[in-house]
Parts: structure tokens; sequence; C-alpha cells
């Protein structure tokens, strides 16, 4: 899939810790009200600059993954929701073992710079065969969440469970009537400890999970060794890892997934 060159219209904080980006220009027709809940990858080169015209041929440009949180079509323009990152030099320098790269050009981007970007593309579908259901996600999965919210059914029950580093970063979430939004403070308590207190009576429910590595390895062995629930009915993903690049968690990410594929 050929890149597709969009520009910045738009940049604001929607919560203390979530910066949303306007994206619009030539590249936007390729989206639609479908692209909403599917993902992109952003391009870099190895510095960290957006100018992928500069990598040499056949060296691939750093890429990074996002959620489409919204298109607007009367400007023909999409938006991007990215997770605050804190940076200790947000102009020092950036290499593929520091890591880095669409956080600090989402800290610094200004309207009218451009980024390249691949996609959209569908997320993994999740179990909607259910009564009852466990969604969990971080901030990192909030985007993607909402996504998969919206394909709950009517009568659905169970439990949401956002973790987030303070109140002010819940965004207003449509839930049906019998789901219950739990949120947890990371300061406070893991996430998975948060879902290990949640009232589980039985392992007859659905679940999607999205967040940290460590955090989601240890739900997913609770809900499915523990809480006996079938793998079938179950989606566990990880969406970044406590001190580790992106291309480092990729290797993790493929290490677990063959690990757990020998379990079975």
């Amino acid at each position: 899939m050929s890149p597709k060159m969009l520009s910045v219209e738009g940049r604001e904080y929607i919560t203390p810790n979530m910066i949303r980006l306007t994206l619009g220009g030539e590249g936007s027709h390729h989206f639609s009200q479908e692209s909403i809940g599917q993902y992109v990858k952003f391009l870099f080169t190895a510095n960290g600059s957006t100018d992928i015209s500069a990598i040499p041929e056949g060296q691939r440009p750093m890429m990074r993954t996002f959620t489409v949180s919204g298109y607007q079509a009367e400007s023909g323009t999409i938006t991007i929701d990215i997770a605050k990152h804190e940076l200790a030099d947000l102009n020092g320098e950036i290499t593929p073992d520091i890591g880095g790269y669409a956080s600090r050009w989402a800290l610094s981007t200004q309207v009218g710079d451009s980024i390249s970007l691949v996609g959209p593309r569908p997320i993994q579908a999740m179990p909607v065969e259910a009564e009852r259901f466990l969604l969990v996600a971080d901030m990192t999965a909030q985007t993607a969440l909402q996504a998969k919210l919206v394909l709950l059914p009517d009568s659905a029950s169970g439990y949401v469970v956002l973790d987030v580093p303070t109140e002010a970063d819940v965004q207003p979430l449509e839930l049906p009537d019998g789901m219950k939004l739990v949120v947890n403070i990371s300061s406070e308590s893991s996430l998975s400890d948060c879902v290990k207190a949640l009232a589980l009576d039985s392992n007859d429910f659905a679940v999607w999970c999205g967040c940290e590595f460590s955090e989601m390895r240890a739900v997913r062995s609770y809900i499915t060794s523990k809480k006996g629930v079938d793998r079938k009915m179950c989606y566990f993903s990880s969406y970044w890892k406590h001190g580790v690049t992106e291309d480092g968690h990729k290797v993790l990410k493929r290490e677990d997934n063959a690990a757990l594929e020998q379990s079975k």
C-alpha cells in the first residue's frame, strides 16, 4: 500500500494527557466514515523526520501505529488521538534505540506540517456472540475501545475497565445500560489488579483487552487460567511496553504470540 501524505489542520489537548490531531489534504480522500476504528501507520525517518523522501532506496521507514478516532465528511479530515508520553528532552537526539518518534512529533507538530502514513486497515474483530462482556483498555487503546463499544448489542452486560492517569482523562463513552464503567487511576493500582477485583462470577463472557504488554499478559493469565474463559471468546493485544521502544515491543509481541500458540 502506497504512503499517503496528509497535513496537520488542527492540534489540541482533549484531555490533560491526550492530544488530538486533525489531518487533511489530498491524501485524506482515501478515508471515510468506515475508517473510524481502523488503524494507520505514521512513517518517519530514522532520525525522526517526517520527510520520508530522504530514506535511501531499500530502507524501510520507522512506523508507528494509531487508531482513527474520527472522520469529518464536510471537511474531508480525520482525527487521530495520541496519548501523551513525557520525554526527557523534546529536542534531543532520536534514534531507533531511543524511540519516541510519534510522541515527539505529536508534542511539537504545528498546523501546516505534513506526515506520511499507510492505511487505513481494519483491526481484528472482537467476539460479539455473547451476552456478557469485559472490555479492558488503557490510554493508548482508548480510541480502539470506543470503536468496539459501538459493536456491542444493546442487551450487553458486564464491565468496561479503563486505566487512565487522572479522572480528567476519561473521555465520554456510550455504553449499553447493562455495562458498568470502572475507572482505574494508574498511579493508585495496576490495571490487572483492578480487573481481578471485579465480581466476575462465571466464565461465560467475551473479552477484549488492549493495554501495556505486562498488564495485558497479567490480565490474559487471570482471565484464561484463573477464570477459565474460552480463548476463542477472547482478544488480547499489547499496545506498548514500559521501557521498550515500539520496535522492541514488536519483537516481544511475536515471541509472546509464538509461546502462546505452542501452549495450546
